[in-house]
């Protein structure tokens, strides 16, 4: 416990190229989940850049990841509220 990974441990970059200078990385975690699809590791890409994201693992980002993330989330929660509100609708 309280073990923190960095970039190079918890994230798989895919190119060789150094990420954009001057960005911001911040410490994020993602939780991991009950179902099977909620512990694999996360994929994510932004501009040309992929990052294999491990679960429930504080790994520092960089800031562009994070609001992939975030927004990930977010629209999860939308479609969840969505779906739920076209269920009673019935």
């Amino acid at each position: 416990m309280g073990r923190t990974a960095k970039v190079e441990d918890a994230v798989v970059k895919q190119d060789a190229e150094p990420q954009k200078k001057g960005e911001k990385l911040i410490r994020f975690k993602i939780p991991l989940g009950s179902a099977d699809k909620d512990r694999a590791d996360v994929f994510v890409a932004v501009n040309g850049k992929s990052y294999l994201i491990k679960r429930g693992v504080p790994t520092e980002l960089p800031e562009s990841v994070v609001e992939v993330l975030e927004n990930a989330e977010a629209q999860r929660e939308y479609a969840i509220e969505i779906e739920e509100s076209a269920r009673y609708k019935e």
